[in-house]
């Protein structure tokens, strides 16, 4: 005769490992949501156009300047990066220039 605890175990008993690992699974899960979260917030701030941010034209170490600035300092304008407009509200564009080597 089987007592009640032996049907327990039979029933229940073998699945506490699969159970265990899905809590890891939870757990990971959470962890990476929290991660992304803090990155997004982390890199989020300050990557505004024309600002010093992560995708910022001053952070790739351009200058906001106008077109004809650029290409007469010569300069290379870049579209990938935007700036913002200048005090007088003109538009302003990221200059690239090679910077010489001692």
């Amino acid at each position: 005769m089987m007592n009640i605890m032996d049907i327990i175990n039979r029933k229940y008993g073998k699945n506490r490992k699969a159970q265990t690992n899905m809590w890891w699974v939870i757990l990971g899960a959470v962890l990476v949501i929290v991660i992304v979260a803090v990155l997004l917030i982390i890199f989020g701030k300050g990557a505004d156009k024309g600002q010093s941010g992560f995708f910022g034209c001053l952070g790739k170490g351009g200058t906001c300047t106008s077109l004809e600035e650029c290409t007469s300092g010569g300069g290379t304008p870049s579209e990938a990066f935007e700036c913002p407009k200048d005090t007088s509200g003109q538009d302003q564009i990221c200059c690239f220039k090679e910077k010489a080597f001692a």
